[in-house]
This record gives structure tokens, C-alpha cells and sequence, in this order.
């Protein structure tokens, strides 16, 4: 069973692979940084063995963003979770480069 929640720009989608995937879209302003946190802090939680950030729909990420998807990214595999950011945009990419975030980008 997959269970989807919307919230903002976040969409959470548990799925059998004991993966989440969060599918973020539009511009991630500090408003949207708030959400992204309280949808990636469920997920580390929930103890899946995956979080997947599907950034192909994000058209800006503001630094207070990259920075929570960082803390999250730290948060997961502290607690063994595997983070992955896919299919970024160019201009998203610069960001995560700045910030060291593009070693958790994959193609899948």
C-alpha cells in the first residue's frame, strides 16, 4: 500500500522497497525549508532503509533549504538511512555544489 501525504511543496510517498521517496517542487524558500524538515524528519524516523529528495520540479533552492536537506542528510546516515537527491536542475546543482550536497545526488 503507498500512502501520500501533500504538504506545501513536499509530497512523501512510503513505498515496498522500504524507501521514501519526498518529491519536492517549485521554489524552496524558508517557508518551504520548514516543510521539507518536518517530512524528512518523519522519514528519518520511520526507520526506512532509504530517503530519496526528488528535486526534478525544484526551480530555486534559497540556502536555509540546501541547508535542511544537508542536516537531514547528515541526520539519515548517522541513523543508517541512505539520503539521495535525484534529477536536479542546473541551477539547483550549483547550489548543492556550493553547499557539498552533490555527493548525495544519483541518476536512480
Amino acid at each position: 500500500m503507498t500512502v501520500t501525504e501533500a504538504t506545501g511543496g513536499v509530497t512523501r510517498e512510503p513505498n515496498d522497497d522500504n524507501e521514501i521517496v519526498i518529491t519536492l517542487n517549485g521554489s524552496l524558500d524558508a517557508d518551504a525549508a520548514r516543510t521539507l524538515v518536518d517530512a524528512g524528519r518523519f522519514a528519518v524516523e520511520s526507520g526506512c532503509e532509504r530517503i530519496v529528495f526528488d528535486l526534478r520540479d525544484v526551480v530555486a533552492l534559497a540556502p536555509v533549504a540546501a541547508d535542511a536537506l544537508a542536516d537531514l542528510w547528515i541526520e539519515g546516515n548517522r541513523r543508517g538511512t541512505r539520503v539521495a537527491l535525484t534529477a536536479p536542475s542546473k541551477q539547483v546543482m550549483d547550489v548543492l555544489l556550493m553547499t557539498g550536497l552533490d555527493r548525495a545526488v544519483t541518476s536512480d
